[in-house]
């Protein structure tokens, strides 16, 4: 016996999690900016519910987001070169 239906448990399986992440953001965003959602009338608590459980619903329909991996991210370099990766010459700090 499982505690989620089949779809939700394969949504929720963690190479999704990217692409949770950013549904949730993106309405987040709306939640807090678009009129009628962002003002008092609606309790934070409420609004964070929404937002979570219209991610959940738009998770399976949406394609897997693919974060970078290795070198190609700066936050990758920055650990092995510090701040040289950010430095541009002729320019001082």
């Amino acid at each position: 016996m499982t505690v989620f239906p089949d779809f939700l448990q394969a949504a929720m399986s963690p190479d999704r999690w990217p692409t949770f992440v950013l549904i949730t953001a993106r309405i987040g965003g709306l939640m807090l900016t678009a009129p009628g959602w962002s003002g008092t009338s609606l309790p934070r608590l409420v609004r964070t519910a929404l937002t979570v459980v219209l991610a959940a619903l738009l998770l399976p329909t949406t394609p897997v987001a693919h974060l970078p991996q290795g070198d190609r991210h700066p936050a990758a370099r920055r650990g092995r070169d510090g701040d040289r990766a950010h430095h541009r010459p002729g320019r001082r700090r």
